[in-house]
This record gives C-alpha cells, sequence and structure tokens, in this order.
C-alpha cells in the first residue's frame, strides 16, 4: 500500500508515469468535475454534472499528455502547450454559455465554473493535487455563501432607475 502511495505522490517523473498515478489523477479529477456539477445540478443551472466531469477529466488528461509528450520528445518539447489550448478551448466554451436576454446576462456564472472546472483538471493532471483541492473547496464555498449574500444585500427584484440628467438642453 506504501508503495502505491509513493508513486501517486510522485509527480517528478511523468515520462514513466504509473499506471497507477494516471488512474488517480483521472479518478480524482472525475470527483473535482461531480463535486462541482453536483453544486449546480442541485441550484437547478444549465451546466450540470456529465459536463463538468467532462471538462474536468478531459483537461487532467490533456495536461498529463502535454507533460508526457514534451519529456519523450528528443528535441525538448514545451508541456504548456497542449495545455495552453485547453484554455484556449475552455474560453470558447465558457463564452457559449453566456446569454443576453433583454438587459440581462445569464450563464457568467456557468462559464466560470466551466473555467474553474478545466483548471482543477489541468492541475490535477500535472499533479498539483493540494491547488486543485484548494480550488475546489473556495469555488464550492464561494457560490453557496455568495449566493445567500447577493440575494440578501443584492437582489434581482428590486427596480432598478437610472435618470441622465444634461448640463445642456441643446443637441447637436
Amino acid at each position: 500500500m506504501e508503495n502505491i502511495l509513493n508513486q501517486i505522490a510522485d509527480s517528478t517523473n511523468t515520462a514513466t508515469l504509473p499506471y497507477v498515478t494516471i488512474i488517480f489523477r483521472i479518478l480524482l479529477s472525475l470527483v473535482a468535475g461531480f463535486i462541482l456539477g453536483l453544486e449546480r445540478k442541485t441550484r437547478l443551472r444549465n451546466i450540470g454534472i456529465r459536463t463538468l466531469i467532462l471538462i474536468c477529466v478531459s483537461s487532467a488528461i490533456l495536461m498529463m499528455l502535454s507533460i508526457h509528450v514534451a519529456t519523450i520528445n528528443t528535441q525538448k518539447g514545451d508541456p504548456s502547450r497542449i495545455a495552453a489550448q485547453v484554455v484556449s478551448g475552455i474560453g470558447f466554451l465558457g463564452a457559449g454559455a453566456i446569454m443576453r436576454h433583454g438587459l440581462n446576462v445569464k450563464g457568467l456564472t456557468s462559464a466560470a465554473i466551466i473555467w474553474a472546472a478545466s483548471a482543477m483538471g489541468l492541475c490535477i493532471g500535472a499533479g498539483l493535487y493540494v491547488i486543485a483541492f484548494v480550488t475546489l473547496i473556495i469555488s464550492v464555498l464561494s457560490l453557496i455563501i455568495l449566493e445567500k449574500f447577493e440575494v440578501k444585500f443584492f437582489p434581482a427584484e428590486r427596480l432598478k432607475q437610472l435618470e441622465l440628467v444634461f448640463a445642456t438642453t441643446e443637441c447637436n
């Protein structure tokens, strides 16, 4: 058992990453995506469990691939190349979640959750478990606590009034 835990913790030699570590990282990213998705689904939001699991797991896999390709390449590849494309792709996916309804914009939180799930997947894929775990906890707590704060202090039902005052009555 201790040998397996040492293999999981050792993320320095990614060219020969043990299958146990690979499976652990994939399962850990699945759990992170599930927790984020569960929070969204319990609040009846558009982005759900399956979507966030797929984003988190695929980001972790692409990060492991990025590191692996860079270490086996004889020309000293750049491990950030594939990961950088994940960030670009997630930006497009998040943009698709944002919709305008009249004067309101919906989906910004969903887009941010997509971004966070991808970032956590990249961290898990790189073996940065603590960063991913802390990000997961902060994300879920902020979604739960800050929603109550916003409802109490900034209710959407409150009528908003905009008054424009012009210094001159002349129009050009």
